[in-house]
């Protein structure tokens, strides 16, 4: 279409333009990262801010066009729209209101590596919480187990979280995860005793722990 696709067609609640802050008419969908060509499919994620306001959020679905027309081809929604899978997991309909869920920080890295003697041509993805997952590009299974481990519930009424999550067994993380006592400041003492005593103040532990 003239060398131009528009983002904003196929997200719910997606708007084109300069919006206030708390403006109650929709919002803008921005790319997080460059988009990618996979022969004739230009494939673009989608940011959305956090900041508070009166209306959700769109989705932050991933789209993908064609390279010559500018046609939206299909579109992989990170919230299961109706007759989806995984549908089943929003209560009251949450699903079809609910926004964000946006996709990874930065695209894949392409890269041909050897495991066990064997040549795997595989598709690493990082992410926010320090994980790597690592994938047989041609296949789509991951090189090493992608582990479901169970995490805590929530305490607050109402609130329902999945009961596992996934953990890559490799690579390990690359970044801290959750918050312990381990990782407080030890300058002296006194600093010490003052900061074990303001973490005991609010929950904390592993990454998956709810605060």
């Amino acid at each position: 279409m003239d060398g131009k696709s528009d983002l904003h067609t196929a997200v719910p609640r997606a708007t084109r333009g300069n919006l206030p802050l708390f403006s109650n008419e929709g919002h803008t969908v921005s790319p997080n990262s460059p988009p990618v060509v996979v022969r004739d499919t230009v494939i673009s994620g989608a940011a959305m801010s956090d900041r508070p306001t009166l209306k959700e959020w769109p989705p932050g679905s991933i789209q993908g066009f064609d390279v010559r027309t500018g046609d939206l081809k299909w579109v992989f929604h990170t919230i299961p729209q109706a007759g989806q899978f995984g549908e089943d997991t929003w209560e009251n309909g949450s699903n079809l209101y609910t926004g964000n869920a946006n996709d990874f920080p930065t695209a894949s890295t392409l890269m041909d590596i050897t495991v066990d003697g064997r040549e795997v041509r595989a598709l690493a993805q990082v992410s926010k919480q320090g994980f790597t997952y690592v994938f047989d590009r041609a296949t789509g299974e991951p090189v090493w187990p992608i582990e479901e481990r169970p995490v805590p519930p929530s305490d607050v009424p109402g609130e329902q979280l999945a009961s596992t999550q996934p953990h890559p067994t490799k690579p390990p993380p690359f970044e801290y995860q959750g918050v312990s006592e381990d990782l407080l400041i030890d300058f002296t003492p006194e600093l010490r005793v003052e900061a074990v005593e303001i973490l005991q103040q609010y929950a904390h532990g592993g990454m998956f722990t709810p605060q």
